[in-house]
């Protein structure tokens, strides 16, 4: 039943392709807890890969340490193998997302537990009845991040959506905004607002409610920051498509980039995810390296149910950092995945030479200021609508399809 496994680990392609022709079980896990396509992904042979992935082999299966193909290949520096993997499970995901969505058209409000839910405040953490922390101290510095980014353009109009803790809400303000829209759902967050007097500042507009039902009181804004808590990616995904007349040219758009954030390498899937759709949208998209090292302490996380940060590029999971700021058009038709590359064009992910992180071709200038032992990065991106680009009032939704659950 590991015969598989056997000629994987060996390197021993043929006997790989025979056994594969003669439908050996490409799923199965040996003594050591790892797949074919592991094996076949830590020694780099992409040709492997892909027989693997064709014959039915799962790219996400996890190894008791918890990587998956993807991490084996990272950790090796795989070029190749990594970018089969990569497309491997970008297109999954865009298939299985459609499918969930044509079966959950008509399904419940995901955010609805959880606001009818008592919360507990802190000096350091906001966390819901299941001991799930909603938002904590130690996102101070990214969130401070995120704010001089939405207000990059001189501050403008802003719109927030998630008080939380108050923690962007608070940088917000250090850029005196013309006009500063928070959007709060929870009955005990938005009343702990009230009594700290933001609804007393001359330029703050509090918003009582879920974002999807207060969406005609909104306006256009020069930046916006996305950061709800009891939402699934899908949430998100539908905001998303709302971007193209909530947000100005030139404005600027951040949210709280927590995906996978146990993976390194689902992480990189579903940034991609995101950045392709987006992509779609007419926005580019930047990931920005922010240290984070705090969060990994077990001490932070005494009391928290549920660790949702915890990638660290110390241990050279082969996180991805940045992404490339491609910029797109709604005249231009861009590349897809699974399209023929340029052969001039040369990889697209190309790994440190110190760090062995993973970084877009053309970033090297960038990369130089990332140290050998790099603290955990726990990377936020943001998307500028194109100079010259006017916002499409309409746009077809179908096109964009993807699916993680942000929870």
């Amino acid at each position: 039943m590991e015969a598989a496994c056997e000629a994987a680990k060996a390197g021993d392609w043929e006997e790989l392709k025979r056994l594969v022709a003669d439908g050996a079980d490409v799923t199965c896990f040996d003594g050591e807890g790892k797949t074919p396509l592991m094996y076949a992904a830590e020694r780099g042979n992409a040709e492997a890969v892909e027989l693997l992935l064709r014959a039915g082999a799962p790219w996400n299966a996890l190894s008791p340490s918890g990587l998956s193909a993807g991490d084996f290949a990272m950790d090796s520096a795989h070029q190749e193998a990594f970018d089969v993997l990569l497309n491997a499970g970008i297109q999954s995901e865009l298939v299985l997302g459609a499918v969930a969505r044509q079966t959950n058209k008509n399904g419940s409000d995901s955010s609805e537990d959880y606001l009818k839910e008592r919360v507990a405040f802190s000096e350091d953490r906001l966390i819901d009845s299941d001991s799930k922390a909603v938002m904590m101290a130690w996102e101070k510095p990214l969130m401070e991040a995120h704010a001089r980014a939405i207000c990059s353009g001189g501050g403008g109009s802003i719109l927030n959506i998630g008080f939380g803790m108050g923690l962007i809400d608070t940088a917000i303000q250090q850029y005196t905004p013309v006009k500063h829209t928070i959007i709060e759902a929870h009955p005990e967050v938005y009343d702990r607002m009230l009594h700290s007097g933001w609804g007393e500042k001359d330029n703050v507009k509090i918003i009582f409610g879920r974002w999807q039902d207060v969406l005609s009181q909104l306006e256009s804004y020069d930046g916006i920051f996305f950061d709800t808590y009891g939402e699934y990616y899908e949430d998100m995904r539908e905001f998303h498509q709302h971007l193209p007349v909530l947000l100005k040219p030139g404005g600027t758009y951040s949210y709280f980039n927590g995906l996978c954030g146990g993976n390194a390498f689902f992480h990189v899937v579903y940034c991609q995810l995101v950045a392709l759709e987006l992509g779609n949208l007419g926005y580019s998209t930047q990931f920005i390296p922010l240290p984070v090292k705090d969060c990994l302490e077990e001490k932070i996380w005494e009391g928290v149910k549920h660790k949702y940060w915890q990638l660290d590029t110390e241990k050279k999971q082969g996180q991805v950092i940045l992404a490339t700021n491609k910029r797109t058009s709604f005249e231009k038709k861009e590349r897809v995945l699974g399209a023929e590359k340029n052969e001039n064009e040369g990889p697209m992910w190309i790994p440190h030479p110190r760090t062995g992180i993973y970084y877009p071709k053309g970033q090297e200038a960038v990369m130089e200021g990332v140290p050998d032992t790099a603290a955990s990065l726990r990377p936020t991106f943001w998307f500028r609508a194109l100079d010259g680009v006017d916002s499409p009032r309409t746009f077809d939704a179908a096109r964009h399809d993807l699916s993680f659950r942000h929870d």
